[in-house]
């Protein structure tokens, strides 16, 4: 999946690309999009705001700055 992608090639014209999917590691659509010259974007910092986001719906609270980056990090 991730040496999927939906712009095979490209074109790359822009001057960010943000792939919003969450798996580990460099994406093809990414790897493409950088060796274009653009400047790239994960999903990871996505998923990480959606947690703490989440987090604090659920507590009423704000969550320990760097817990969910931490999690995450320790599950891939």
């Amino acid at each position: 999946m991730r040496d999927e992608s939906p712009l095979p090639g490209g074109p790359f014209k822009g001057r960010l690309v943000y792939d919003v999917t969450y798996g580990a590691g460099e994406s093809r659509l990414l790897r493409e999009a950088r060796e274009a010259g653009c400047r790239t974007l994960d999903g990871l910092s996505m998923l990480i705001a959606q947690a703490e986001r989440q987090f604090e719906w659920w507590t009423g609270r704000p969550p320990v700055p760097g817990v969910m980056r931490a999690a995450i990090e320790r599950s891939v």
